[in-house]
């Protein structure tokens, strides 16, 4: 307030951070709902089998792995902000008919695989330009800042939207959590539509293809000595944690006995965390410094992935589950928050999609491997055996971090001193 007693306006690039904002929470709370609503949705309407959910959790990874390693060159070319809408339009007309089908009983298994792996491209295509986006809606010297506040926007999403989900299925059906799904995606259009993005358009791309630059994307990523243990370390954790998410619906319903409210309950702990971490992720890394920081998320990631195995039946279930998903999130909040900011400021701003792309390829390339293989070894071997394994294997993923040049992890020191 100044002396006149007149509010001081903010500045401009606050306010479009604040509809960014906006777009990328709505946008996460509806992908949060999907996360309860359409596993269950298989596991109650459609009586999935391990092997079915297996294949179900594959179809959704599949995605990243056929489109991500070129989508990320599509977005560098394109205006972020109609991609962003496009995306969400998209998804609400896809939504609607999975739930009008799932209303009349119409609806298959492998409908479902085909409606899951375009709605994930979608999402992929989104999350994409909303990577894009960023650095041009506000100053370089605030990403940290801005990356802080958007993971806890996400983790507001990921706290209420499980808990939305597991009520509305419980009191009404699944395909009614689903049109709810849908409707957050219209809540995003109204926050990106409002919003001015500066783009970033480079002659060059008129002389290569989408093909070549998503090449050089690659190639870039694996010679740069941060970026390429970061993508190699991911893609251990990816296989382990597709491995043991594709069955945890399940592993709740049917070893564990949780109703789909308890189900809900259970998916939002991680996003009650996340809230709490997310702004303090910045200081977290002044203080311990990027690579001992990310080895320690991995190694807190995999033991909690250890102790989901262990939870009992009954209401026994409840403590031990708290601290195994608040230690995940808080690991994997903190993770991606780093992650994000280091790959926006260390990437060339023309070619930001591109080598995005290119990480998010690199280290989704094992899900749906490790989806398929996580239904098959616990076809066999049991749900809880199958969360043990892969919780351990998780360890190696930190194995590769040990190599990470932290000096050079930031070129804009000042980035992380300001968060």
């Amino acid at each position: 307030m100044s002396q006149s007693g007149r509010k001081v306006a903010s500045p401009e690039w606050v306010v479009r951070f604040y509809r960014y904002w906006w777009g990328e929470a709505a946008s996460s709370l509806g992908n949060q709902i999907g996360n309860v609503a359409i596993p269950l949705l298989a596991v109650y309407q459609l009586r999935a089998t391990s092997i079915q959910m297996g294949l179900l959790r594959g179809a959704e990874t599949l995605a990243p792995l056929l489109f991500g390693w070129f989508i990320g060159a599509i977005v560098d070319r394109r205006d972020s902000k109609s991609l962003m809408i496009f995306s969400d339009g998209a998804r609400m007309c896809l939504l609607g008919v999975v739930a009008s089908l799932a209303i009349l009983h119409d609806l298959t298994l492998d409908a479902l695989c085909i409606f899951l792996f375009a709605l994930t491209a979608l999402n992929l295509l989104f999350d994409n330009g909303a990577v894009v986006a960023l650095p041009r809606v506000i100053p370089e010297e605030k990403l940290a800042w801005a990356n802080g506040r958007i993971q806890m926007g996400v983790a507001v999403g990921d706290f209420a939207g499980p808990g939305v989900a597991g009520v509305l299925i419980q009191l009404l059906s699944a395909p009614i959590a689903i049109i709810a799904e849908a409707l957050t995606f219209g809540l995003s259009i109204i926050g990106v539509s409002r919003l001015r993005i500066p783009e970033v358009l480079d002659d060059r791309r008129d002389k290569k293809g989408v093909i070549h630059e998503s090449i050089n994307g690659i190639k870039y990523v694996l010679r740069d000595s941060t970026l390429r243990p970061l993508g190699i370390a991911t893609l251990l954790s990816t296989f382990c944690t597709d491995a043991a998410f594709a069955i945890i619906p399940l592993f709740f319903v049917r070893t564990l006995h949780i109703s789909p409210i308890g189900f809900g309950i259970a998916f939002a702990i991680p996003g009650a965390v996340a809230v709490l971490v997310a702004p303090r992720s910045g200081l977290l890394l002044n203080k311990f410094g990027i690579r001992r920081l990310l080895v320690g998320c991995y190694l807190v990631s995999a033991t909690c992935g250890t102790l989901l195995a262990l939870c009992p039946r009954g209401i026994g279930w409840l403590p031990l589950l708290c601290v195994a998903l608040g230690g995940w999130s808080a690991s994997v909040v903190v993770n991606l928050v780093v992650s994000a900011t280091y790959i926006m400021q260390w990437a060339p701003r023309d070619t930001l999609g591109t080598v995005n792309g290119a990480m998010r390829f690199l280290a989704l390339a094992a899900a749906p491997i490790g989806s398929v293989v996580g239904g098959i070894v616990a076809q066999h071997l049991g749900m809880r055996n199958t969360l043990l394994i892969f919780g351990v294997a998780a360890f190696a993923a930190a194995s590769p971090l040990l190599t990470l040049n932290s000096r050079n992890a930031f070129r804009q020191k000042g980035a992380v001193d300001r968060v």
